[in-house]
């Protein structure tokens, strides 16, 4: 099932597209709480892909040498993913009063593939440099291998995109989602990390996108201008709190979901009868900006954004 990111850099996306869609590539990581990681990682092609010959790794602390290693196994199906989570279950008591938590059984449910013991790439904390591998050759690098950027790599332009002067952080307490319009990985390693040129961000612990990844080399894809060209209407805007929205189509509407400003989902139901007039009774939720994805009877998908008073 595909899911829907709410970024804030939409109009951006239109000027990026490095669209290869030859190779696999990381198109999301999961720096979650405790030791809640995971990766995801993402099929471009129209070919099922053997794992076999691929790697995870993680170059921990600014090394460059004697990364963390996971052994992928198993397939991709075309435009397709696979997830990775951190394979702790246990509380691992580590002297001294301290103790490493294990990863949220919630997201090692969603996983495809769970990770060995610590030492082991997803032990990942915001200042390590991941690769994805085939034999000796690098088909994808988040961050930098070599660089320790300080608690995290940020969008910090005058520190390098490193923690220096306390930018805010991007790869630590944060899930990033690789943008739609990305269709292959950074193969060598970078002279700058900056994070959010090839990634959109959602708070820490969201891994509700999980399991599905967007992205221009699916041929079913659907761009944000195509959305649009679907006309719908939405009123009032701004609504008050515990007030009516009415939505007016010239497709009929099968469905809908409403996000808050940071992708927190509030809101969502399917019709049996698609219609092209809906009234959604009663928004109650916090002040505020929020994005309501409408989903159409012939497939499209349109999302407006509205005002919560």
């Amino acid at each position: 099932m595909k899911h829907f990111l709410l970024s804030v850099l939409f109009a951006s996306l239109s000027v990026i597209s490095f669209a290869q869609c030859s190779e696999i590539f990381i198109s999301e990581y999961v720096e979650g709480s405790g030791n809640s990681k995971a990766i995801e990682i993402y099929n471009p092609t129209s070919s099922v892909i053997d794992l076999s010959q691929y790697t995870l790794k993680r170059y921990s602390n600014g090394s460059t040498s004697n990364p963390d290693v996971l052994v992928l196994s198993g397939t991709i199906q075309p435009y397709d993913v696979i997830v990775i989570a951190n394979g702790q279950t246990d509380t691992v008591d580590l002297g001294g009063g301290s103790t490493s938590p294990p990863c949220d059984p919630v997201l090692q449910g969603l996983a495809d593939i769970l990770d060995n013991d610590y030492p082991a790439p997803c032990y990942f904390n915001g200042d390590d440099a991941m690769t994805i591998e085939k034999g000796a050759t690098i088909v994808d690098i988040l961050g930098k291998v070599g660089e320790d950027p300080g608690g995290a790599w940020t969008t910090d332009t005058a520190a390098g995109f490193t923690d220096a002067n306390g930018g805010d952080w991007w790869t630590r307490n944060q899930t990033l989602i690789r943008k739609p319009l990305i269709g292959g990985g950074v193969t060598s390693n970078p002279a700058l990390f900056n994070p959010a040129l090839e990634y959109d961000t959602l708070p820490q612990d969201s891994w509700e996108m999980l399991g599905s990844h967007d992205c221009a080399c699916d041929p079913n894809y659907v761009s944000v201008q195509e959305f649009e060209a679907i006309k719908l209407e939405l009123y009032p805007n701004p609504v008050m709190s515990g007030q009516s929205i009415t939505l007016t189509s010239e497709v009929l509407i099968k469905g809908y979901e409403i996000y808050s400003v940071v992708g927190q989902r509030i809101a969502k139901a399917n019709f049996s009868q698609p219609t092209d007039h809906l009234v959604i009774k009663q928004i109650e939720a916090q002040a505020g900006v929020y994005f309501i994805q409408v989903q159409f009877e012939n497939g499209r998908k349109t999302t407006k954004r509205f005002v919560l008073n």
